[in-house]
């Protein structure tokens, strides 16, 4: 029988060094969805994101890609649902979690956004919340200055406000500014600062109905020195910035169409040039919140797509892609990190999927090779599709208003230790219209033996739950594999395409 599945494609770990690894992380009791990813030096992997209960979780992985904890951020008296968002790297052993928690004793429930420090074990050492008063509020991104300094951006949800703060190393409010426009649809999105601790934030604008990029320059105390619109027959919505040697590359989502992917301008906001990508089939649930990378300072990554797949460019300041630097990938790519050390991604997985009649929930994988075409072994393809570069955006100047806000001060929330997730080293791919070949196996839980059905004379291969392989073999002719020598426990049993769990219990 002919089914429509998500096929789970085992790639071989005897061709993939030690450093490379490819994990699928889900839950057997909430549905996971990534959001961020930090990549350390010493190659741990920290990921950030959220169940569908809305729970923020931090996962800790170490540099060979197994998992070894889960954290929940912890509930409190008056709120019981929080999400994290952003991580981003603030020192050698600490990085800063930015999200948001649902405040439900009030009058009128609000989500109040948070930014947190967290040492490299999982320990919050503070927090910053930003309070509109009752209003949904919700931390757009966090940028760290060189002088230790973190700028953090929060936008006041349907209320044409957003808010720019200053917070020292200690977490406490230097300045905070709140800046507005008397029309709908205002909101600030993305911030980077250069080396002189100026900042440049990007956002989007609607007037009439039609919606507008922006871009505004700030000094270190906040204060605007100048503020553009870009309008196009799209209508561009600016959602992060990053900046390279001579220019500032802008990340789009456009309201009336993917048409434009990147604006490139330079320090004084005069446009450079404009870039389109092609891109892949359109499902944006859960859709990358920061869809660009930098390198280095004049290198990047840019992904786009949706759940069913994502299209990820590395180019140049020049707006050229590089040969054999480009990839499609089918899952809803989160982060690409690329560094000395090799290439680390971050994907959603498909919302559900078929695999020996189990429904898996939605989940993520995490990917780390030393090169692109190591990437490749994975689950990713060559894609050598090059921009298009047009020129068709207006600028023109506009008036951003501004004024003091109350600063905020830190406070303290903590980690919740949970270990319930499984982890699996196969890659996740969606295919469609395949003939899947059922694996059946019995007893389950084994002792001595385990028998198989079908699958005669072909080869298979044992693992652990954190994807250590134990041992390998061809199928005897009766379909027994002899399992008397294992240790009690759970493993996976993997044949050409097709996996199955089991236990042993002595």
């Amino acid at each position: 029988m002919r089914k429509i599945i998500l096929g789970f494609f085992f790639f071989m770990l005897l061709k993939v060094t030690a450093q490379d690894y490819v994990y699928r992380n889900y839950s057997a009791l909430n549905e996971l969805i990534a959001k961020d990813s930090y990549h350390h030096e010493n190659g741990e992997l920290f990921v950030v994101g959220k169940t569908t209960q809305d729970r923020g979780f931090l996962s800790k992985y170490d540099a060979s890609g197994n998992l070894i904890s889960v954290q929940y951020a912890l509930a409190s008296a008056l709120s019981s649902f929080n999400q994290l968002s952003i991580i981003e790297k603030y020192s050698d052993t600490t990085f800063l979690i930015g999200g948001r928690k649902l405040m439900e004793l009030s009058a009128q429930a609000y989500w109040e956004s948070l930014v947190t420090l967290v040492d490299h074990n999982g320990n919050m050492l503070w927090t910053n919340t930003t309070n509109f008063g009752g209003v949904d509020s919700e931390i757009k991104d966090i940028t760290v200055l060189s002088n230790g300094n973190i700028a953090i951006v929060t936008s006041r949800v349907n209320q044409n406000q957003s808010i720019i703060e200053m917070l020292d190393p200690s977490g406490n409010s230097l300045w905070s500014n709140l800046f507005s426009m008397p029309v709908a649809g205002f909101t600030l999105n993305d911030l980077v600062s250069d080396s002189n601790h100026k900042l440049f934030v990007c956002g989007s604008v609607q007037e009439q109905g039609i919606s507008a990029g922006i871009v505004a320059k700030l000094d270190s105390n906040g204060t605007i020195l100048w503020s553009k619109k870009y309008e196009d027959l799209y209508q561009p919505n600016f959602i992060q910035l990053i900046s390279l040697d001579n220019s500032l590359v802008i990340a789009n989502r456009g309201n009336a169409g993917d048409l434009i992917d990147l604006v490139q301008i330079d320090s004084t906001g005069v446009l450079i040039r404009q870039l389109n990508l092609p891109s892949a089939m359109s499902n944006f649930e859960e859709d990358a919140l920061k869809p660009l990378c930098k390198v280095d300072s004049a290198n990047y990554w840019y992904w786009l797509g949706g759940s069913f797949g994502s299209n990820a460019y590395s180019l140049n300041e020049n707006g050229s892609s590089a040969i054999n630097e480009s990839f499609f990938h089918w899952g809803n790519i989160q982060n690409i990190e690329q560094d000395t050390f090799g290439i680390t991604m971050l994907s959603n997985g498909p919302m559900y999927g078929i695999k020996n009649q189990t429904i898996f929930q939605k989940h993520f994988s995490i990917s780390h090779a030393d090169s692109i075409s190591g990437l490749f072994n994975f689950c990713s393809y060559p894609n050598v599709e090059n921009p298009i570069i047009e020129n068709s955006i207006i600028q023109s100047n506009i008036l951003i208003d501004e004024n003091s806000h109350s600063a905020s001060s830190p406070t303290f929330i903590g980690f919740e230790a949970i270990f319930e997730w499984i982890q699996e080293p196969f890659c996740v791919e969606f295919l469609g219209g395949i003939e899947e070949q059922t694996l059946s196996i019995s007893p389950n839980p084994c002792n001595e033996y385990l028998q198989i059905i079908g699958f005669e004379n072909q080869a298979y291969q044992l693992f652990d739950l954190i994807g250590n392989k134990i041992s390998s073999g061809t199928v005897p002719y009766n379909n027994r594999i002899n399992t008397s020598e294992l240790n009690s426990g759970s493993y996976f049993l993997s044949i050409g395409n097709t996996i199955s769990q089991f236990m042993i219990i002595h």
